[in-house]
């Protein structure tokens, strides 16, 4: 039986395929992903949440948060004061002179993409440091929220539509280590399968995030019983 990526369907030779560590990388998505089965959740205790993780009951589901902090992050705040810095050498230097340009407008794009190249830095290092991820669930209804404060990205699913929950190793270089550890090759998500995957949590703590994969798994349970 051919070994196929998750997340495209694709094929994977056997040479991106380790049978000792049971992960596969996928040379298409640049994604590292676990080939061994699902690890169990009988280890986590749902009446008692672990530490730094807040629980809110709703009538038919929960509210989780926690923290989600990549402290690798700090040296993007780095990337600002030096973006005007490099445009002041160019100045400087004549390469920004009207002859030197390549084309009319050059001045404005370079302008504009030095702001969203800032403005990209400084949203990874708020959330490197004051990221945090919220799950609902309520009944077949759920939302994951991505951000810091009220600025993020809500994703919402049915439940009844997913088909698994599992958890993967998002790449992050092709370094080899144990993910989430300094210079790893990636980091641990959570990935909701279904019509529209969603994936979450690559920075949270490891009670954390197998403490919402068991909330959703018995939520998931209950919402598409066992026949």
């Amino acid at each position: 039986m051919k070994l196929q990526c998750p997340k495209c369907r694709r094929e994977l030779p056997p040479d991106d395929v380790d049978v000792v560590k049971e992960t596969a990388f996928c040379r298409a998505c640049q994604r590292a992903f676990a080939t061994s089965p699902d690890a169990p959740m009988d280890d986590v205790d749902l009446s008692h949440p672990p530490e730094g993780l807040a629980v809110r009951a709703m009538p038919n589901g929960f509210v989780l948060s926690a923290r989600s902090r990549n402290y690798d992050s700090w040296h993007l705040i780095l990337v600002v004061p030096c973006l005007p810095l490099a445009a002041m050498f160019l100045l400087k230097a004549g390469f920004l002179a009207d002859d030197h340009l390549p084309f009319p407008g050059f001045r404005f794009l370079l302008v504009f993409l030095l702001v969203v190249v800032a403005l990209g830095a400084v949203a990874g290092y708020l959330y490197g440091f004051w990221g945090r991820v919220v799950l609902a669930v309520n009944g077949h209804e759920g939302a994951v929220f991505t951000g810091f404060g009220r600025l993020g990205r809500t994703r919402r699913f049915d439940l009844r539509q997913v088909t698994r929950v599992r958890e993967t190793v998002w790449l992050t270089s092709c370094r080899a280590g144990t993910p989430g550890s300094p210079g790893s090759m990636g980091y641990y998500i959570v990935v909701l399968e279904g019509p529209r995957p969603i994936e979450f949590g690559m920075y949270l703590a490891t009670p954390h995030r197998r403490y919402m994969m068991a909330a959703l798994r018995r939520q998931l349970a209950v919402v598409q019983p066992s026949p």
